[in-house]
């Protein structure tokens, strides 16, 4: 069966305008139900469609590409080895830093 329980503690690492860089831990053993073989990361900001990356071997996960200054919401999810997902975690809200230079192509 699935997973009962979420990654614990889903944190942001590091952060720049147009990355985020996450991490977490894993499921308590309790609420693993089989081996974790890997996990999903579903991502959002509040105007753009959802991501979703599946993760290996890796408890921390860089999403680029993303727009500056933009919030964006992050969730958790352990897959088992019976490819089940089990639950996701919670939303985490990280925002993209401002550029620190122009974007104009100025200079």
């Amino acid at each position: 069966s699935a997973p009962s329980g979420a990654p614990q503690n889903v944190r942001e690492v590091e952060v720049t305008s147009t990355s985020i860089t996450i991490q977490w831990d894993q499921v308590p053993c309790i609420e693993q139900n089989s081996e974790i073989t890997g996990y999903i990361v579903r991502y959002s900001s509040s105007t753009g469609e959802t991501q979703m990356s599946p993760v290996q071997n890796s408890q921390m996960f860089t999403a680029s590409g993303l727009t500056p200054n933009t919030a964006y919401s992050f969730q958790v999810a352990a897959v088992n080895s019976d490819n089940e997902t089990g639950t996701y975690s919670s939303p985490l809200q990280v925002e993209t830093n401002t550029p620190a230079t122009p974007t104009d192509g100025g200079g």
